[in-house]
């Protein structure tokens, strides 16, 4: 993933972290605002295989499960994103994912070293032997968008080509909030709790055999639910991270199967056990972002020792009572001097995150 953006009135207090918890935080004591805007880009490479069921050698035999085809979708998609701080660690965020290019494909499934295409060894699939082919569901020279009254040429392992996409499918209406903020309170890390409402508004990605060309949506036309929670925890040197979302359908658009600007699923009766796309769940695994020690990025937060009122007032804990899990901070000494901690952390703790890349 590629980013780039801006940031605007940004300040010490608002929470500056790896991208999946940082938030726009306002009405602060020196940050009256803040606003992010930003751009990304994702590529998507989808592979997997299609299996199908084979007739039983006898009527006391199972049916088996063999493998056709292989599965290949490339989407390229650029997001615009803004952020707006509504109090203090709590934002609105509204996300317009433009899928630039959408291409799929299936082959005939002959990932095996050494292929064989017929008996009862047979490890690879081709035409003759296509469970696809032989229920008339493709014609034997499979069907190809680009040209499809002469579809591929023999001995081709490509079945099918579909058209390529472009548009919109969703917008990803956000709130988060961060419950813990290490810019406030060093001796915790940032964690972020959030939700999105993703509302189909595409033109339906449908499919026409006459004119393939003539229909290139790419919406499912289904509104989904998503969670999500974040946390970060910045050092000297890295920022340890991990990242967990769960995302359901929550409906579809359209009236019924006929209607033009519907989507694609809906109850048909006999043999549907589901409707809806399945929900999905998942995690960003544990990472760090690093960066050189000694670089003007390695700023690190105050300790819990460090003075962080003005003379006279210091919020310095007994050494007894200073945290001692991985969480901590390490314990600078005792200072000599009383001497108060700037108000306003470097730039460049403050724009760490790639929704954040300059500063006002």
């Amino acid at each position: 993933m590629l980013s780039a953006c801006f940031a605007a009135a940004l300040a010490p207090a608002a929470v500056r972290a790896d991208e999946g918890t940082q938030i726009a935080s306002s009405f602060e004591e020196s940050d009256p605002f803040d606003l992010f805007v930003g751009v990304r880009y994702r590529l998507e490479n989808t592979r997997t295989s299609i299996k199908r069921e084979y007739p039983a050698a006898g009527p006391d035999e199972p049916y088996r499960i063999v493998k056709d085809l292989y599965y290949k979708k490339t989407r390229h998609i650029v997001e615009p994103r803004i952020a707006i701080g509504i109090f203090r660690d709590l934002q609105l965020s509204v996300d317009i994912p433009v899928i630039v290019h959408d291409s799929r494909e299936l082959d005939f499934d002959q990932r095996a070293d050494d292929c064989v295409f017929s008996g009862p060894e047979a490890n690879c699939i081709d035409a003759g032997n296509s469970r696809t082919v032989q229920d008339g569901l493709l014609p034997p020279m499979g069907f190809d968008s680009e040209d499809p009254a002469a579809g591929f040429p023999m001995g081709s392992s490509t079945v099918f080509r579909g058209p390529d996409r472009a548009g919109l499918d969703q917008v990803h209406l956000g709130v988060a909030w961060a419950a813990l903020n290490q810019a406030k309170d060093d001796t915790k890390p940032t964690w972020v709790l959030g939700a999105e409402l993703r509302l189909s508004v595409g033109e339906i990605m449908r499919f026409d055999r006459q004119d393939p060309e003539g229909e290139t949506g790419v919406s499912r036309g289904v509104h989904e639910f998503r969670a999500y929670t974040g946390f970060s925890r910045r050092t000297s040197w890295a920022e340890p991270f991990v990242y967990f979302w769960w995302q359901a359908p929550i409906g579809t658009r359209g009236d019924d199967p006929n209607d033009p600007d519907g989507s694609l699923f809906w109850d048909l009766g006999f043999g549907q056990d589901h409707v809806l796309p399945p929900q999905k769940a998942g995690t960003v695994r544990p990472g760090r972002s690093a960066w050189p020690s000694g670089s003007a990025a390695a700023w690190r937060p105050p300790s819990r020792g460090a003075t962080t009122r003005r003379c006279g007032r210091s919020s310095r804990s007994p050494a007894t009572s200073r945290p001692t899990g991985p969480w901590s901070s390490t314990p600078t000494p005792r200072p000599t001097a009383c001497r108060p901690f700037p108000t306003r952390a470097p730039a460049s703790w403050r724009t760490t995150s790639p929704w954040a890349g300059a500063s006002a």
